[in-house]
């Protein structure tokens, strides 16, 4: 063989081409895509349901805290900045302005960038069979089946919307408090 051949047969070998038989369990013969079997093992589909369930518990009643707080302090709020006690963040609340703290700024800033999007990174990440789609140049449609024999998904998004609000209120509340005393205040204008 010469060196060309040699190379060439290690591609043909390493992508699965030819007659060379390098399995990496259930019969993956392509090592780059052994992630693929792995990934969808039974323990994978699990753990995946699993963090699908708490991501999409969290980011749903993470959004209503946000939607519950941001009404009830835009009620409570000045119209005008209030610097002496530190209500200087303008809030807007459908044209009508009220003015936040930094802790309340930053607060719903957090709840509402997170909350959405991890949400929907768990309808993302969790496992799906049997799914159909339709793209077209103005949009997307996708019909699946949750892969979730075990219900996994579905208490981990119970126990992760019962676990936010405690999460949300309490610890939450020295996250933002250490954030504000390095400087950091986002505010959702």
């Amino acid at each position: 063989m010469t060196r060309s051949t040699e190379g060439a047969h290690a591609i043909r070998a390493l992508f699965g081409v030819g007659g060379h038989d390098f399995s990496f369990g259930r019969g993956c013969r392509n090592p780059w895509r052994m992630h693929a079997t792995m990934a969808n093992g039974p323990r994978m589909k699990a753990a995946r349901n699993i963090i699908a369930g708490v991501l999409f518990g969290y980011g749903f009643v993470s959004f209503l805290c946000f939607l519950v707080l941001s009404m009830m302090w835009a009620g409570a709020a000045p119209r005008q900045p209030n610097e002496a006690l530190g209500l200087i963040y303008r809030h807007n609340v459908h044209g009508s302005y009220s003015y936040f703290s930094a802790f309340q700024a930053t607060a719903c800033w957090l709840m509402f960038t997170t909350s959405i999007p991890l949400a929907f990174a768990g309808l993302f990440l969790a496992p799906k069979k049997n799914v159909t789609g339709m793209v077209r140049w103005y949009g997307a449609r996708f019909r699946w089946d949750p892969d979730d024999p075990g219900a996994l998904m579905k208490w981990a998004a119970i126990t992760s919307a019962v676990a936010t609000p405690f999460f949300v209120f309490f610890i939450g509340s020295y996250i933002i408090r250490g954030l504000n005393e390095v400087g950091f205040v986002m505010n959702l204008g």
